[in-house]
């Protein structure tokens, strides 16, 4: 299984694609394919970043660690949201 993992901190996006050779078995350590840091700045560039390094990748999923709380819920209107956090300019 092909995963992406995100983790955006207040200074650095820190992108990866990581392989699991045996995704039932939590204790066997993924592969790491593909990692960069990215700085954050304004939202626009710093997202365009982000896609662009997954856009080729075969990813089946994407796991998000964010410097705010993400509404999950999917039935709520601000699905997929960054909400309040304490970064100018990146909430809503």
């Amino acid at each position: 299984m092909i995963v992406g993992a995100i983790e955006g901190g207040g200074t650095k996006f820190v992108c990866a694609v990581l392989q699991f050779d045996h995704p039932n078995i939590p204790e066997k350590t993924p592969r790491i394919l593909r990692i960069e840091r990215i700085p954050t700045t304004d939202p626009e560039p710093t997202l365009d970043a982000v896609v662009r390094f997954f856009k080729d990748s075969e990813i089946e999923c994407v796991g998000l660690g964010m410097f705010g709380p993400i509404e999950c819920r999917i039935e709520s209107p601000l699905w997929g949201y960054l909400l309040k956090t304490p970064k100018p300019g990146w909430s809503d």
